[in-house]
């Protein structure tokens, strides 16, 4: 059996926390990337279901990542 040092843990744990927190805040919906688009919520919707926004659809919200929102119109 392998024993994992407590202090990789923690790094390990302490990388994905500023994962997860880099996620959420680069988190936003269809109408916030509507308004920093300048574009209907609509053709948010349209460019996220065609792939050219980085996005995951979870039930009927789209979750976008404002960080990939460059250079998309």
């Amino acid at each position: 059996m392998n024993v994992i040092p407590s202090h990789a843990v923690g790094k390990t744990l302490r990388r994905i926390n500023n994962e997860v927190t880099n996620w959420i805040i680069n988190t936003i919906g269809v109408n916030d990337a509507a308004i920093i688009l300048n574009v209907s919520s609509g053709h948010v919707k349209n460019l996220c279901a065609e792939g050219k926004i980085v996005a995951k659809k979870i039930g009927k919200t789209w979750v976008i990542d404002k960080s990939k929102l460059k250079g998309v119109r």
